[in-house]
């Protein structure tokens, strides 16, 4: 071969080796990406199961609470109270 065949192979082969990289580094960011949406979703899921949780029921929870811990004579009516609450 001459010089300039060389060179040219040379170049040739370092256009598809940095080829060959940019390849393999795009489909690397792809499967990060897909990880990531599934994450996103599985997460997205969580939150909507949690937000059907009904405000009502930590209402009225927290209400017995308050009365029990509020309304009381001595301290040990109060701890009896919360007890049974």
């Amino acid at each position: 071969m001459e010089p300039t065949q060389k060179k040219n192979f040379l170049f040739l082969m370092v256009v598809f080796v940095s080829a060959s990289l940019v390849i393999m580094y795009i489909f690397s960011l792809r499967s990060q990406l897909n990880e990531v949406r599934a994450n996103q979703d599985h997460y997205g899921e969580q939150i909507q199961s949690l937000s059907f949780i009904q405000n009502t029921d930590a209402l009225k929870v927290n209400r017995n609470f308050l009365e029990s811990f509020f309304t009381y004579q001595t301290t040990a009516e109060r701890y009896k109270k919360l007890n049974h609450s």
